[in-house]
């Protein structure tokens, strides 16, 4: 009997009565159509809230880690220390200056330091904002592009809530004036973040132009042509790039270059001066150096607001404090590298103690390298002072700096359990007496 044959017949008409379910568009080539619908806003919807999920528990696992790290900061920007109408005024006004007239270096000058924020903010979080193993397998099943485009640009958006605050505070000032085009100048600019990481993420070839765009752009509104004509230009350009097809740069394998002679290692060497080239190999690598944007931003930030303060019209005093508040930060980073040379030579144990070598004298061999990094890392910070000060004084920031960076290692050396708060006073110490002895 077939199948069709033991059915009543009352079911057989309520099957062949329902409508066909309606089937997704296809295009002659026989792919999907991607046009929006009810039904994509819904996947959405879930593939937005499933990344938030991912970022929540994520980013909260961090937070747990860095509860204090969290409060030192929310006392730093505290109302009690510092009117908060003041703050907004401070905090907007970089923004501000991108849509007023103004100096072309400058306003090319505080664009460049917003993007180093952003990509070293996107760096800082790559494994929380690339969704894990489950959203990359996803990536290879034939979702529409548009759609995966603005899951990423609305994950980027939340994740970027800090770094665009300077935008929230300007709409605040801007919101008594009559006219409307700087206000919308700024959402438009504050849009160019998370679409210029996505751009990056991706290593789309669109990133180029679209920042030849906003170089542009600005540059216009620098010479006085408006602000409406900067939301229009950087509207047009930020639609080119993400309607443009996809053409990203495809790795090549490329041959590794020999190191330099004075990190070669070689049997005729003592094994110290072996151990010393190893640590410095592995830290100048160029994919350790890549996924070290934070300290590279930490170095190259004080040389560029010593040049940008002043002319937004700062005060001395407050970019002398500034320029020492950045200490903090940079000794955490180049003390961090602690922990990747601990992990480098964990595996290396057992060959270490058969040269001879051990573990003490591996970790006094890698504060020796943090301790030459940390005077290629300082240099730009001392060199920032001693010319915003205008004081040799200014110089007794390096061995300052190095004896912090010293302690700072040593502990990471020893483990981060309950290290946390030791260190933040250290570091905080170092700074604080920087700004007692030199201001």
């Amino acid at each position: 009997m077939k199948p069709t044959e033991s059915m009543s017949a009352p079911t057989q008409m309520a099957r062949a009565e329902r409508p066909a379910e309606p089937q997704p568009a296809r295009l002659p080539s026989g792919k999907r159509s991607t046009a929006p619908s009810a039904g994509g806003q819904t996947t959405f919807r879930k593939l937005f809230w499933w990344r938030m999920h991912h970022v929540a528990s994520v980013g909260f696992r961090l937070l747990t880690r860095r509860w204090q790290a969290a409060i030192l900061v929310l006392f730093m920007v505290s109302p009690k220390l510092m009117p908060l109408a003041q703050q907004l005024e401070i905090l907007g006004s970089p923004v501000l200056r991108l849509t007023e007239p103004g100096a072309p270096a400058t306003t090319l000058g505080v664009w460049l330091l917003m993007l180093s924020l952003a990509a070293s903010w996107c760096a800082l979080q790559a494994g929380l904002l690339s969704g894990g193993p489950a959203w990359a397998y996803l990536r290879t099943l034939p979702l529409p592009r548009h759609l995966t485009r603005r899951v990423d640009l609305a994950v980027l958006a939340v994740a970027d809530l800090p770094l665009l605050l300077p935008f929230f505070a300007a709409q605040y000032t801007l919101h008594h004036e009559a006219g409307h085009a700087r206000l919308a100048a700024t959402l438009v600019l504050a849009a160019q973040l998370p679409l210029v990481q996505l751009l990056g993420l991706q290593r789309s070839r669109a990133l180029l132009p679209l920042l030849a765009a906003q170089a542009l752009a600005l540059l216009a509104v620098a010479l006085g042509l408006g602000s409406g004509w900067l939301a229009l230009l950087l509207l047009a350009a930020s639609a080119a790039a993400l309607w443009l097809p996809d053409a990203v740069r495809q790795r090549r394998p490329r041959t590794p270059l020999p190191p330099p002679a004075w990190l070669r290692m070689g049997a005729q060497r003592a094994p110290r001066a072996n151990l010393l080239r190893l640590d410095l190999r592995f830290l100048l690598a160029p994919a350790q150096l890549l996924r070290q944007l934070g300290l590279l931003t930490a170095t190259g930030l004080p040389v560029l607001l010593c040049w940008l303060l002043p002319r937004l019209g700062v005060q001395a005093v407050v970019v002398h404090y500034m320029l020492l508040m950045l200490l903090v930060p940079l000794l955490f980073a180049l003390a961090g590298r602690a922990f990747d040379l601990r992990q480098l030579h964990a595996p290396m144990a057992a060959l270490h103690a058969s040269q001879g070598i051990s573990p003490r004298a591996t970790m006094q061999v890698g504060l020796l390298v943090l301790q030459l990094l940390g005077l290629l890392a300082l240099l730009p910070l001392t060199l920032a002072l001693l010319y915003s000060l205008g004081a040799a004084r200014a110089l007794w920031l390096l061995p300052a700096g190095l004896l912090a960076l010293l302690v700072l290692a040593a502990l990471n050396y020893r483990g981060d359990q309950g290290m946390f708060i030791p260190k933040v006073l250290i570091a905080v110490a170092a700074s604080g007496g920087l700004m007692f002895a030199l201001l």
